[in-house]
């Protein structure tokens, strides 16, 4: 059986199992990968905006104090 949809032969798709694993194989770890840097992206996001709270509620504390 090839990969054909009404005849016409589904572009990426193989006949073969193990190319068809590989693909998907290949598209998990890319996707995991994207993630990966997703979630880092958010944690700095996170990172800066506490840095950036901290210093403007120490910024309120000298002014209270002062």
């Amino acid at each position: 059986m090839d990969a054909t949809n009404g005849g016409d032969l589904i572009e990426g798709a193989s006949a073969d199992p193990t190319e068809k694993a590989e693909g998907k194989a290949s598209e998990a770890r890319r996707r995991v990968e994207e993630r990966r840097r997703s979630v880092q992206r958010e944690m700095r996001t996170e990172k800066i905006v506490h840095l950036t709270t901290k210093t403007d509620h120490e910024d309120l504390q000298v002014g209270v104090r002062g």
